[in-house]
């Protein structure tokens, strides 16, 4: 670190150069600032500010500390959105509604907070450079504040704010700078999609007021597999087409949002800084769209329906979110649906935490959980139902898939230093493959990149490694390969498993932490040679699968029953499994009305 008293050390919050002064001796808050340097990276490691989580009991305690902090501020939020627009909901109601953005926002200004409490404890007499407020955006939506953590810009927005809370104030710059979030929202589709969805959506209406119904809407089923589920009970099990269409959400009503100023969010430093953003920084849908969205979602969506059952819909859509969050005052029962592969083995995951809090019953790939508000329910995994059996592919070769993570926080536990180091790892496997396992090797990286330049950085290294595009389906290329290899817990070695594909796993334990209840689970992979905490052991371990031949490897009594066992408890597959899940919708559709809430 510069070797001064701070009066002279410039810190730089952002990979954005034109808030730089490199005129002076620079600090870096985070690798963030780095992100297409590096080759300064390099040069100014000494530069770079120790992370407040750079130890796996930091990043838990924070973890943690969010969610206690969470649960504080909700009804805080809550009460204070109750009197904006008049109503008397619950807390349940609004932790449908608002509480995918609270979270993360919390975890996000958490993280932030803390690397500059760091900073100016390590130099009191620092300076920076902020934002300008005539930039500073107000996100439309919760999937417009996701996408605007992707980018430097709203990243600095937050930074200056959080130090004009925290009463520091610093020259500003980019007044007329014009934030833009790098992504495309739905499209109403052709003619005849939207023909369809009106079709549907004129079904489920007629069908909704006619008796009991379940509404399945991103619930995570193959087309074919919900379309045999709503044909078996015609009238009944209806299905959900596409979003509603979005109203356009005009912001910048300074007179509602004041009244948001001064609200009590507690009496800590940081709940201080939450209460002073919050009315430019809650999302316009929550405050001046509010009654623009429950119009939309009335318009759309029946107003009696016995049960809504959803995997992935209660995050970003926000006409759905709002149309559940009602339904279940008037005595709607929520089903929510496992949709991860990481879900019920992670020990810290916030969004099962979410899902679990909300429904009223909640269905996993095989696990179970007591304890918590939903009744939690095994089943058949959705996504896995009606896939046939693999083949065995011999000179399939090896499909190596990768992930991507944000450059910034998002939600702990898992913070940028994680990403820094699987990178390595990626790095570490790489090299220790020997020739001929490598020359059988291709990469599949995520469809983003988030200017962590993953595929460039192992092409540096190894310029002959084939890169696998998108206009491949996952599931296709892994019936294709001969051994799959992931580097992550997600969801594809799950698709994998339940596949029955020879597979290498290996990743790093600490951003990784699993439950009790799953240890012994993941400890038969271990045992079985399938899973691995160091990436030099999994290149081992392919290179003699490779020389041995996968399936003869793979087809080890030993293994396979470590792999059944797994996939019983996290990747359940039933041949009956429509059968299955139509005698659970039946229940459903026969079950007491659940209390109004």
């Amino acid at each position: 670190m510069p070797d001064t008293g701070g009066s002279d050390v410039f810190l730089a919050t952002t990979a954005l150069e034109a808030f730089w002064d490199t005129g002076r001796p620079m600090v870096f808050l985070g690798p963030w600032c780095l992100a297409d340097q590096r080759t300064a990276l390099a040069a100014r490691r000494t530069g770079l500010l120790v992370s407040p989580f750079a130890q796996a009991h930091e990043a838990e305690a924070a973890y943690e500390h969010v969610n206690g902090l969470y649960e504080d501020i909700l009804p805080r939020l809550a009460d204070a959105l109750n009197r904006l627009h008049g109503e008397q909901h619950p807390v349940r109601y609004w932790r449908i509604v608002v509480g995918p953005w609270l979270h993360i926002y919390l975890s996000v200004l958490y993280d932030r907070f803390r690397h500059l409490e760091a900073a100016l404890a390590a130099y009191p007499a620092l300076t920076t450079i902020g934002l300008a407020r005539e930039a500073y955006v107000t996100p439309a939506d919760t999937q417009d504040f996701a996408a605007f953590l992707l980018e430097d810009a709203y990243n600095l927005q937050l930074y200056t704010a959080l130090l004009a809370a925290m009463g520091r104030r610093f020259p500003v710059a980019g007044a007329d700078m014009r934030q833009a979030a790098g992504y495309v929202k739905g499209q109403p589709g052709s003619w005849k999609q939207r023909a369809m969805r009106w079709v549907a959506r004129r079904y489920v209406a007629v069908a909704a007021a006619s008796g009991a119904t379940v509404l399945m809407k991103d619930a995570y089923f193959p087309k074919k597999v919900l379309l045999a589920l709503c044909l078996r009970r015609f009238g009944r099990i209806l299905p959900s087409l596409g979003a509603a269409a979005a109203p356009a959400l005009a912001g910048g009503q300074q007179a509602l949002r004041a009244a948001l100023s001064g609200v009590a969010l507690g009496e800590s430093a940081f709940a201080r800084c939450v209460a002073a953003m919050l009315p430019t920084d809650l999302p316009t849908c929550f405050v001046e769209g509010y009654g623009a969205i429950g119009a939309a979602a009335a318009a759309h969506y029946p107003r009696r329906i016995k049960a809504i059952c959803s995997a992935n819909g209660w995050y970003y859509d926000e006409i759905f979110k709002r149309w559940a969050a009602a339904s279940a005052l008037r005595g709607t029962a929520l089903l929510g649906i496992q949709h991860g592969g990481n879900y019920g083995a992670l020990a810290m995951m916030p969004s099962e935490e979410h899902e679990i809090a909300i429904t009223d019953r909640y269905y996993t790939w095989g696990w179970q959980r007591t304890g918590c508000a939903a009744m939690v329910a095994p089943m058949p995994a959705p996504k896995l139902i009606g896939r046939a059996a693999r083949s065995a592919c011999p000179g399939g070769g090896i499909l190596w898939v990768a992930t991507i993570a944000p450059r910034y926080l998002v939600q702990f536990p898992w913070v940028p230093g994680d990403f820094a180091t699987y990178l390595d790892w990626q790095q570490r496997f790489a090299g220790a493959l020997d020739a001929a396992t490598f020359a059988r090797l291709r990469l599949r990286p995520h469809r983003e990149d988030n200017q962590w330049q993953l595929v460039d950085r192992l092409a540096a290294s190894f310029p002959q490694l084939p890169v696998e595009g998108w206009d491949v389906s996952f599931e296709q290329s892994m019936r294709q390969c001969e051994l799959y290899v992931c580097d992550h817990l997600s969801t594809t070695f799950i698709e994998a498993l339940a596949a029955n594909t020879p597979t290498i796993l290996f990743w790093e334990t600490r951003s990784n932490k699993l439950r009790q209840e799953a240890v012994p689970y993941y400890a038969l992979l271990r045992e079985a040679g399938i899973l691995f905490d160091d990436p030099a052991a999994a290149a081992a371990a392919v290179n003699a699968v490779m020389a041995t031949g996968a399936e003869i490897w793979w087809a080890a009594p030993e293994r396979q029953r470590a792999v059944a066992a797994f996939c019983a408890r996290f990747a359940c597959t039933d041949a009956h499994a429509l059968d299955a899940w139509d005698a659970e919708l039946a229940r459903q559709l026969a079950a007491p009305a659940v209390a109004a809430t």
